[in-house]
């Protein structure tokens, strides 16, 4: 009992650190002439130059006037109040007025999109994600990593895994560090190479 208690343990750290290693082992075997572990610094100048043109293309969003914005928010506390006392109607109604206030405002529709999930109507937490997407461009930086995880979790839930790992990728791209992983986990030359990587750990295990 003692000496199979000891083996699992094990395993389970190689894993951890097989997981974490992905995309530095995809680098080896898809780009060999790329020095291993080099993926870092191209990453940071990757998330460096995303960054510029998020800000530049918030920079260019279309202004909420301050006082219709304040109004929204308001709105908006007003209904987590009730979403989180159970009063999901009125949370709904409240949401849903701040969306018709500023039907520009990409955050709105996110948020209601969010008490969708909550009462478990996917279709329209999706139908509002869309729409935002849609008619809401440019999306400030903090909301469409947000928003764009978000969808992704619900394109997930209805099977559409590829659409949901480009949602992750733009989420990633606007500062969802959690969204940029899940983006990589779902690429499946990386979930290839991590089952291949895990296999051949749990067979070094028992050797």
């Amino acid at each position: 009992m003692a000496e199979s208690a000891s083996v699992k343990p094990k395993a389970a750290l190689m894993e951890v650190d097989l997981a974490a290693n992905d995309e530095a082992v995809l680098d080896a075997v898809f780009n060999p002439d790329m020095p291993f572990g080099a993926r870092g610094e191209i990453d940071a100048k990757m998330k460096q130059a995303e960054q510029l043109e998020a800000e530049r293309l918030e920079a260019e969003a279309p202004t909420i006037d301050p006082e219709v914005e304040a109004a929204c928010t308001k709105l908006e506390g007003q209904a987590i109040v009730f979403a989180e006392q159970g009063e999901t109607e009125k949370a709904l109604e409240l949401f849903s007025q701040a969306v018709d206030l500023a039907p520009t405002r990409a955050a709105g529709y996110n948020n209601r999109a969010q008490l969708y999930q909550m009462l478990q109507r996917p279709e329209d937490a999706l139908a509002d994600l869309d729409k935002a997407v849609k008619e809401c461009q440019p999306i400030p930086r903090k909301v469409a990593a947000q928003l764009y995880a978000q969808r992704a979790m619900v394109q997930r839930f209805f099977g559409n895994d590829e659409a949901a790992r480009k949602d992750f990728e733009v989420a990633g791209r606007n500062g969802n560090e959690w969204a940029r992983k899940m983006a990589v986990e779902l690429n499946p030359y990386a979930a290839m190479c991590n089952a291949m990587l895990s296999q051949a750990a749990h067979t070094m295990t028992e050797k």
